[in-house]
């Protein structure tokens, strides 16, 4: 020992060989009531000062987070204590322990969507974070009504059961017995508000229906449902019930089948301007694709004896899309009166009422669609004799050619290209067939033959393009004769 005070210091470095564990306790409290508590599965083991911020440390994204199809999340975190943190060792027991005041570990607030923050302290700590059942939240029950055929029918099922049943006017204020009914630009379907406890049963209305069988079937999403943990669907009745833990929205889909009788063929032809396509995949030809055929459902049919009267409405959504061919473009849909014979122009959706038919034969309208001229898609091209040399009588002149044709790459957006013509294109030479009947006249020089130019002067001929709306002049041209000397 010297003879004088010693001070002696004593440097530490991180041990990364050692690491703390941050455990994570999501805890769902009603009244002071533990509901459910579940600890995050993810490892969580960090040496002393990492920084936690980048470790996303947070709240259960799934419990806090409005879910598809959902309008509210099903927790919510307390609003006081969100989050609370706490050392493993919380008494003072030693001087070498970093305090959570002294990592500065805390939670960053609602802004920081309450993610702990701060520098790993050398102990472990733990994060619960409090949450609640949300008042606000539901899953909703959607009841769907499609026909066999796969035409949304919920309309008709509210039409027909609008004096049994008083529905809501949104999904909040629906009931078990009150359903919403909320339409979609494809249709609708009924919605049930489905809460957060076990035991809710709802009665799904089967009305009978004109054109179509009794007892519908019903079907689910098998995904969806097993998700949303409701009860199994029934093999018969329409009581479904939720279950003791419903935990998802889903959707029924309740089909009813065709009654045979009360369907119609609709049998769609052009005017051979244009083509009808099937949801832009392949040609409507119901010969060959019976599920091209379209059926649509007879209304007001009314029998007497062996004749009945019924009523069609044709959308749309019944029919194929016609395809103009390369010049022209779609004009409209013609209705053939079954009487007359003869066709009328109509506008979709289309009704016809007092349509007659024999009883237990096959009922067939006939609808066709109409295209007219694209004058845009055409361009005049004028051809002119140089001289009396050449006899151009017989051409055809001018004469109007397509410039432009259908660019169907993208079905449900076509758009009009340009051809860039040359002179020996086969459509061109079938427009063109006249121009081969120019022929030389008696003052042209012997062994002439004709040949055209465009209005620079160029020679046409194979590969040479055409300007659009160009002009052509023939003129005689002798024909080189080769002379072979011989020694």
């Amino acid at each position: 020992m010297i003879n004088q005070p010693l001070d002696i210091k004593f440097s530490y470095e991180v041990d990364p060989s050692q690491k703390f564990a941050v455990k994570v306790i999501h805890e769902v409290t009603t009244n002071g009531h533990i509901d459910s508590s579940k600890t995050d599965t993810t490892q969580r083991e960090y040496i002393v000062g990492t920084d936690l911020s980048t470790q996303r440390i947070v709240p259960d994204s799934q419990m806090i987070t409005v879910r598809p199809g959902e309008v509210a999340a099903q927790y919510v975190l307390d609003s006081s204590t969100p989050v609370t943190i706490t050392p493993t060792i919380t008494a003072t027991a030693s001087p070498y322990l970093l305090s959570l005041t002294q990592a500065n570990v805390h939670e960053s607030g609602n802004i920081g969507n309450h993610k702990v923050e701060g520098i790993m302290p050398n102990q472990g700590i733990t994060v619960k974070y409090n949450y609640h059942k949300n008042p606000n939240y539901y899953m909703t029950l959607k009841v769907n009504y499609v026909d066999s055929m796969g035409t949304d029918i919920t309309d008709r099922v509210v039409a027909a059961t609008r004096g049994t049943i008083t529905y809501a006017t949104s999904v909040g204020s629906s009931t078990s017995t009150s359903p919403a009914y909320i339409t979609t630009a494809t249709g609708g379907d009924l919605q049930y508000r489905v809460n957060a406890a076990p035991g809710q049963t709802f009665r799904i209305p089967t009305p009978i229906l004109s054109g179509y069988n009794a007892n519908p079937s019903l079907s689910a999403n098998g995904n969806e449902w097993s998700n949303a943990n409701f009860d199994q669907l029934p093999p018969s009745g329409y009581t479904i019930s939720t279950g003791h833990s419903p935990n998802g929205s889903a959707t029924v889909t309740v089909t009813y089948e065709v009654d045979t009788e009360n369907v119609a063929i609709v049998s769609a032809d052009t005017d051979g301007r244009g083509e009808l396509w099937v949801n832009n995949t392949h040609g409507y030809d119901p010969g060959q694709n019976p599920t091209d055929v379209i059926n649509v459902i007879k209304r007001n049919r009314v029998v007497s004896g062996t004749t009945a009267t019924y009523d069609l409405i044709i959308n749309p959504s019944d029919l194929p899309t016609p395809r103009p061919a390369d010049g022209y473009r779609f004009k409209e849909w013609q209705f053939k009166d079954p009487v007359t014979g003869t066709y009328s122009p109509i506008t979709l959706p289309f009704t016809k009422t007092g349509l007659s038919e024999n009883v237990g034969t096959q009922s067939v309208v006939n609808l066709l669609a109409v295209f007219e001229k694209e004058p845009s898609m055409w361009t005049t091209y004028n051809f002119v004799a140089g001289n009396s040399d050449v006899d151009i009588s017989r051409v055809t002149t001018p004469t109007e050619m397509l410039s432009k044709r259908w660019d169907y790459s993208n079905p449900a957006a076509p758009v009009a290209v340009d051809i860039n013509r040359t002179w020996d294109d086969a459509d061109v030479q079938t427009n063109m067939a006249n121009v081969a009947s120019a022929t030389v006249t008696a003052s042209a020089p012997a062994g002439s033959a004709v040949r055209w130019l465009d209005s620079n002067g160029t020679v046409m001929g194979t590969g040479v393009p055409m300007a659009l709306g160009g002009t052509f002049t023939a003129y005689a041209q002798i024909t080189p004769v080769e002379v072979y000397i011989h020694h």
